[in-house]
């Protein structure tokens, strides 16, 4: 991916029909089912998230700024420029990772309407914030439209398992 990582640190360089396509193999191999979250779902716990700053979420900061030559991060230091291992900051709503570290594909198509494996969308939704955002100019619901065939080292994903009654 271009940046320092081990196997703590989340899935990057994955496009959205990558990530739907974990979600529908993790259903076939568990037999459950999975699916990447709706915007709703996303949004609903994001907005529970803490105000960002480096002892509660992994945005642009400055171990970024010393990194890639940047004034744009804050003035406090997580020691991470770009990733950070999952699970380093508390968890918002039983969630770890929800606001900051990655942004992260959703099931919706860049028009908004919803989407699983298999659409035929041109570009893809992903929601929230990451290691390269700069914390007051984002939300943690922020909503970003890619093409159908990017990948980069800032998006990744969450898969969530339906449950039956």
């Amino acid at each position: 991916p271009d940046i320092a990582q081990d196997d703590s640190h989340p899935a990057v360089c994955i496009g959205w029909r990558e990530a739907a396509g974990y979600a529908q193999w993790l259903g076939k191999q568990t037999g459950k089912r999975y699916r990447l979250p709706s915007a709703a779902e996303f949004d609903e716990v994001a907005g529970k998230a803490p105000v960002a700053g480096c002892g509660t979420v992994n945005l642009a900061d400055a171990s970024f700024n010393r990194q890639y030559d940047s004034r744009d991060g804050a003035a406090c230091d997580d020691g991470f420029a770009a990733t950070s291992p999952v699970e380093h900051y508390a968890p918002v709503a039983g969630i770890y990772d929800i606001d900051g570290n990655v942004r992260e594909w959703i099931g919706a198509c860049g028009n908004g309407t919803a989407a699983s494996a298999g659409s035929a969308c041109r570009d893809f939704r992903a929601k929230g914030r990451g290691w390269l955002s700069v914390g007051a100019k984002e939300s943690a619901t922020a909503t970003d439209t890619f093409a159908a065939d990017v990948s980069l080292n800032t998006v990744g994903f969450r898969v969530v398992r339906e449950m039956t009654n």
